[in-house]
């Protein structure tokens, strides 16, 4: 059996049955739970069709590593999908993204180690404290790679939610993630645990580390106790241009990958270690799966972020 995401029909109320087509060919019928209404994603064990690698998957299975960028206010969107300021829709092309009227979209670009853009995160929702997020990584021909949703941050933050992630429509993990402080210099620390649905396993992403003993610590702190020297100016530069990683690890803790990284901003999944880093021979080797549950982990955490600075900007609190 595996696990798949499906929509209530319109003409269904709860508990009446409705009928879905399988992975495997087969139909079978399925109760509308009674908390559930028209419209609604509810997820159902069905029997397990034949293997299907994603085209996530295959995609990253040829990249060395993979970057989430910035928010870009000159987004290229896919086309159909409804981005700019207030009413305006780009429907293909170059439009703008962030705050508009009624609501809060955003988006920023994946791309491979070798420079090819995998997709746009796309985020929208309609009140960032308590509507849910809709996420999307769409590629530039317009395939939903990946998707999820998210509860209004004031139903989760200090709390751990769990979240299911499709692939092309399909489930793929069950994610918990949590966002529970804001870190060192208001930064604020994700931490995804991604299930794999198929019981192969699953992935830990921690936060970045910026901790006590770190470079970016303690560029922070020379920074801090010579802010009233201009070369204080220079440490602080230092500090936010210095890589700062998180740890990865299995989900039993036994085995640990390349830790992923960030500097001003763009986050990274290496899958191949850094030459100079001390314990690369000790790592994991990432298969494409392993490669996936990274991506997710480092996704959930930009959207939390991104998320969190558009509660800051629209002047709300927690």
């Amino acid at each position: 059996m595996q696990m798949m995401a499906v929509n209530v029909p319109d003409d269904v109320t709860a508990g009446s049955d409705f009928n879905v087509s399988t992975p495997s060919g087969s139909v079978m019928a399925v109760t509308c739970p009674s908390t559930c209404k028209p419209g609604d994603l509810i997820q159902i064990a069905v029997p397990a069709g034949p293997a299907v690698t994603s085209e996530l998957e295959l995609t990253l299975g040829k990249e060395d590593l993979v970057r989430v960028g910035s928010a870009n206010a000159n987004a290229k969107v896919s086309k159909g999908e409804e981005f700019g300021n207030n009413n305006a829709k780009a429907r293909s092309g170059t439009g703008n993204v962030g705050c508009y009227a009624g609501g809060y979209k955003n988006a920023f670009p994946v791309t491979g180690g070798s420079g090819t853009l995998i997709g746009w995160v796309q985020m929208r929702t309609d009140n960032v404290l308590k509507e849910p997020c809709t996420v999307k990584l769409v590629s530039p021909s317009g395939e939903t790679l990946m998707s999820y949703e998210i509860a209004g941050l004031s139903k989760w933050w200090g709390t751990s939610t769990v979240v299911p992630v499709l692939l092309s429509g399909q489930v793929y993990a069950s994610c918990t993630t949590s966002l529970e402080s804001t870190g060192c210099l208001g930064r604020p620390e994700t931490t995804t645990w991604v299930t794999r649905v198929d019981g192969s396993g699953g992935m830990l992403v921690a936060p970045l580390n910026t901790g006590f003993g770190t470079a970016y610590h303690t560029l922070n702190l020379i920074g801090c106790l010579l802010f009233l020297v201009v070369v204080g100016i220079i440490f602080f530069v230092l500090a936010e241009s210095t890589p700062i990683t998180g740890r990865v690890t299995s989900l039993d803790g036994t085995a640990e990958y390349a830790p992923h990284g960030e500097v001003s901003g763009i986050k990274t999944a290496n899958f191949v270690p850094d030459p100079k880093d001390k314990k690369r021979s000790s790592y994991m080797a990432y298969d494409t799966k392993a490669k996936v549950d990274a991506l997710v982990g480092i996704v959930m955490s930009a959207v939390n972020t991104a998320l969190l600075k558009t509660q800051v900007q629209e002047g709300g609190g927690f």
